[in-house]
């Protein structure tokens, strides 16, 4: 038995060098500069300027057209999320899925009959928040957003 632990000794001594050496060489390791002398880009220049945008809900109602558009952007696993954000509910949502049979057209369907429920009232604000709330940031941007600099 004294043999076995006197085996084990030398690995875990080992493994205690090793790790110290590890420790040792981080410290002295130096981060990768970018070509303006500063640490943590590692080669990508911070001179490039990048554009912001500000982000303004659009006005007024969406037409069917572009709820068109926008159906062919929501992804299928998406769609009865934003039904319900839309205040659309179970029985409605379930007629929906049972009378289309192709995934875009339950989600052109589920816009349209929203459209036609709320009539003025189904505005770009709305759908907006309806889509952020579904965790569709991208998406509501894209489609109920006009950009300005």
């Amino acid at each position: 038995m004294q043999q076995e632990s006197q085996g084990k000794r030398p690995s875990a001594q080992k493994r205690v060098a090793v790790k110290q050496k590890e420790k040792s060489d981080l410290a002295t390791k130096k981060p990768k500069l970018d070509p303006t002398g500063e640490p943590g880009t590692s080669g990508v220049s911070s001179t490039r300027k990048t554009r912001k945008f500000k982000v303004v809900v659009k006005k007024g109602n969406p037409k069917s057209d572009e709820l068109e558009q926008m159906a062919n952007d929501i992804d299928p696993s998406d769609w009865k999320k934003v039904a319900r954000k839309l205040k659309i509910h179970g029985p409605k949502i379930t007629a929906i899925h049972k009378e289309n049979e192709e995934f875009y057209e339950k989600i052109y369907q589920m816009l349209l009959k929203w459209k036609e429920a709320n009539g003025s009232a189904a505005t770009w604000k709305k759908l907006y928040k309806a889509l952020i709330d579904a965790d569709l940031k991208e998406l509501a941007e894209k489609h109920c957003c006009k950009k300005t600099n």
